[in-house]
């Protein structure tokens, strides 16, 4: 438990000291400089785990699950997360004064745009404008937001994973989403996720962490690669952004995959995973992780 609670620190205080950095330049979670800060974060866990290795005389990087070897959980992981945005539009679009749109300003106004610069004749619709999204958030998921997520992945799914390896798979899960979630704490009252409730935001961010700690660790464990993780985490942020596009009302905690209407998606899909797990896996993570 000690090499948690020191990677743990480590996490937070790196985290901290960024975020100080960025507000002493004078960054604003609003501007352009948004982006790098983000980016620069999700990097501290894998500093971290550097460290800790480094102080345990450990080779960096390994022993945490850092394999390349391909299987279809990779695919699995990569896959369902544009299912697990499209269900939480759906039942985000349930909640009160939200319904589902093809009207959004933000689509309204990109296309606008581009029909300025289009050739005359050629016409982008909003059924061929989400098209190109979603393509390119699947390609981005893959690659530059896998890369980035990696930073983080190395860390909650890799370094502590193991670290935590005397608790069975729900604890270990939990105990991960509540220091995951914790983790955003600097960034959520910087406005990140939750700008409108920066303090109710860190408990909400808690709650979607602990919910999505599970699945992730289940990835985890089958494809015994934290770069399967990576890939998922990467193309969850990718696809973040889609409930925007689609939702008139959009409300930052009924709505969106951090908000009610995704914690309800993921309950109902860590029931579907502990029900596969018991009936049709032959490898029964659930009770012997």
């Amino acid at each position: 438990m000690s090499k948690t609670i020191k990677f743990s620190l480590l996490s937070y205080l790196f985290i901290i000291g960024l975020v100080l950095l960025f507000l002493a330049i004078g960054g604003s979670y609003d501007g352009l400089k948004a982006p790098i800060l983000g980016a620069a974060c999700m990097f501290v866990p894998l500093l971290s785990v550097m460290i800790m290795q480094r102080l345990s005389n450990e080779p960096l990087l390994k022993g945490i699950g850092c394999s390349w070897h391909i299987n279809r959980w990779w695919f699995v992981g990569w896959l369902f997360v544009p299912l697990f945005v499209l269900a939480t539009i759906a039942v985000s679009s349930l909640m009160p004064g939200v319904q589902f749109t093809t009207q959004s300003p933000l689509v309204t106004d990109v296309l606008h745009r581009m029909s300025q610069v289009l050739p005359q004749g050629v016409h982008v619709g909003w059924g061929l404008f989400m098209c190109f999204t979603f393509v390119n958030a699947l390609i981005a998921g893959l690659t530059i937001n896998a890369l980035c997520a990696f930073g983080e992945e190395v860390g909650w799914r890799g370094y502590l994973l193991r670290a935590l390896c005397g608790y069975s798979f729900f604890p270990r899960a939990l105990l991960t989403g509540v220091i995951w979630g914790l983790w955003h704490a600097p960034l959520i009252l910087l406005g990140h996720n939750y700008p409108s409730h920066p303090v109710l935001g860190i408990f909400m961010m808690v709650v979607f962490c602990v919910g999505l700690s599970p699945l992730l660790q289940y990835l985890r464990l089958k494809s015994r690669s934290v770069i399967a993780v990576a890939i998922a985490h990467g193309t969850l942020n990718a696809f973040a952004g889609l409930p925007l596009l689609c939702l008139d009302g959009y409300d930052e905690l009924l709505t969106g995959v951090s908000g009610l209407a995704g914690f309800i998606v993921l309950a109902v899909s860590n029931l579907l995973l502990f029900l596969y797990d018991k009936y049709l896996s032959k490898e029964h993570l659930l009770a012997s992780s």
